[in-house]
């Protein structure tokens, strides 16, 4: 838990937020296809969200992949995370 994510018991969602997210367990791995590659879908949607902290949702995140294992398929891989993490960064840093 950080100041703007909890990974609660059906998942991931925001603490006190300007708009309400919850990412059920279920949903965690689902992907989304840029630019000929395979990322994981969340951290590239909420990159494009100006009020997210993505160090905070990286970390939650991340936690929430760890603690849920079992619950989503198919199970995560830790180069796809780090690979879709960076993109989401690149993504915001290209202000989106």
């Amino acid at each position: 838990m950080n100041k703007q994510w909890a990974v609660s018991n059906s998942g991931l969602e925001t603490i006190k937020p300007a708009v309400r997210y919850e990412i059920k367990a279920s949903r965690l791995t689902e992907t989304t296809e840029r630019a000929d590659e395979t990322f994981y879908a969340w951290p590239l949607r909420m990159a494009e969200k100006q009020w997210i902290n993505m160090d905070a949702f990286a970390e939650a995140f991340s936690q929430a992949l760890e603690l849920h294992k079992g619950r989503y398929t198919p199970e995560y891989n830790r180069v796809m995370l780090r690979a879709s993490l960076a993109e989401a960064r690149f993504v915001r840093s290209q202000g989106y």
